[in-house]
């Protein structure tokens, strides 16, 4: 074999990384049947969740009858500013995150950031748009886990921002509720 200009062979390096030895050796521990029953378990898991989601839409719909029907509910008046500001087009944005793992220095990392829009006013019906993805952090690149997590759903934060102010309409008055990219709530 034919040596490189780094001290390697062609294929075979001369002094391995005993970190990145390590971290294939604990990966390839992980059966593939494994990763796999791991996967369907998210997606049954996630079909739980979004049926649990419809009923509590329904349940919040249901209580939200009652409390107008037993009068429980009441409206304040408004003055003449804030009739006005009823109107404005509310955008609110908020993200979240879990990391988990760590077999191997591999963590996972479900990063949601969800974005609510009244488009006519608090009285108009909202639509919902929700980004969702899980990232991967290995360890040995990060490591802290924790600030490179909420550092990666910041990021996510920002650019709804960005996104949700690209739409809006500029002869219209608009409001956006943020939390983490400005500061994290108590």
């Amino acid at each position: 074999m034919r040596k490189g200009r780094f001290g390697r062979r062609e294929g075979v390096l001369l002094s391995p990384n005993l970190d990145e030895i390590y971290r294939k050796y604990e990966f390839n521990k992980t059966e593939p049947e494994t990763l796999v029953g791991l996967i369907e378990s998210v997606i049954k898991k996630s079909d739980g969740i979004k049926a649990n989601f419809i009923r509590y839409r329904e349940n919040a719909e249901t209580v939200y009858e009652v409390l107008t029907r037993e009068n429980s509910i009441h409206a304040i008046d408004l003055t003449e500013e804030d009739e006005n500001c009823k109107a404005f087009c509310g955008v609110g944005i908020d993200g979240s995150f879990q990391y988990v793992g760590g077999v191997g220095g591999i963590w996972y990392l479900p990063i949601s950031c969800s974005q609510v829009r009244f488009e006519e006013g608090i009285e108009s019906v909202p639509t919902v748009s929700v980004a969702a993805d899980i990232h991967d952090i290995n360890q040995m690149e990060y490591m802290n886990v924790a600030r490179e997590a909420e550092f990666r759903m910041l990021v996510g934060e920002t650019r709804a921002i960005n996104e949700a102010s690209s739409k809006i309409d500029r002869a219209k008055k608009t409001i956006i509720f943020v939390d983490g990219p400005v500061v994290d709530p108590p």
